[in-house]
């Protein structure tokens, strides 16, 4: 899961790109979780607009709550779609938590 990196008010606004095996999504001022789920890589926005890319195209997801799932380099990536709960629960079981240990 990637949080905004910088503060709203900070100008200019700091740019984000992930690049997965099958293609690279990147956006400026906005939250999105991204991982391997579902035999895809998936991007999945919660704030902002992002843009995924392969060397077909790209698309855009403008509103939260869409994800895109990349499966290949040189296909066009799919339409945003809206994510179930049951997907949701899995990538939250993914987010790594910190532990604490007493000694």
């Amino acid at each position: 899961f990637m949080p905004r990196l910088n503060k709203p008010d900070y100008h200019p606004p700091m740019q984000v790109s992930l690049k997965t095996p099958a293609g690279t999504a990147s956006g400026v001022d906005a939250d999105f979780w991204a991982g391997w789920l579902d035999r895809s890589y998936m991007i999945y926005l919660t704030k902002g607009v992002m843009n995924v890319s392969s060397l077909a195209g790209q698309q855009d997801m403008r509103n939260p709550g869409e994800a895109i799932k990349l499966r290949d380099l040189n296909a066009l990536p799919p339409r945003p779609f809206l994510v179930r709960d049951r997907q949701l629960e899995k990538m939250e079981a993914k987010i790594r938590r910190p532990t604490v240990s007493y000694y």
